[in-house]
């Protein structure tokens, strides 16, 4: 599964970034090692299309997202 995700998302990154591989994957998404256009490593976490249609689990994912935010 994280192979075919990891396949799609590298044909479809923004430039300047690169998907160097996935780091682990939970019922609600997958999780990519990507390298910016400075060459900073973060990861970014991809939300299942299977559970994109659930409104309480978007919205409990853009919580998540405005709380990691909010960190740096």
């Amino acid at each position: 599964m994280a192979e075919d995700a990891q396949h799609r998302l590298a044909s479809s990154m923004p430039e300047g970034m690169t998907l160097i591989r996935a780091l682990g994957t939970s019922p609600l998404s997958e999780v990519f090692l990507v390298r910016d256009k400075d060459g900073l490593f973060c990861a970014l976490k991809v939300m299942r299309a299977s559970v994109a249609k659930d409104p309480s689990i978007v919205a409990r994912w853009n919580r998540e997202a405005e709380t990691l935010t909010s960190l740096s």
